[in-house]
């Protein structure tokens, strides 16, 4: 079954050279900055894919 993950999330958007930057994590610490709409997506997909493995392990127990 497929569980809501919490991601808090501080960027700056600046729209004269549509570029983003910031800094997201996780409710266990990990912490990823990112820079661009790339690193951004890539950093998101990175903290989900590593939140599921968690819940996964968890529920093996």
């Amino acid at each position: 079954m497929s569980r809501v993950h919490h991601i808090e999330l501080r960027c700056e958007i600046d729209p004269q050279r549509e570029s983003i930057h910031g800094e997201m994590s996780d409710r266990q610490g990990k912490s990823l900055p990112f820079s661009g709409w790339t690193e951004f997506a890539t950093r998101l997909m990175t903290l989900a894919r590593d939140d599921s493995e968690t819940d996964q392990k968890q529920e093996e127990k």
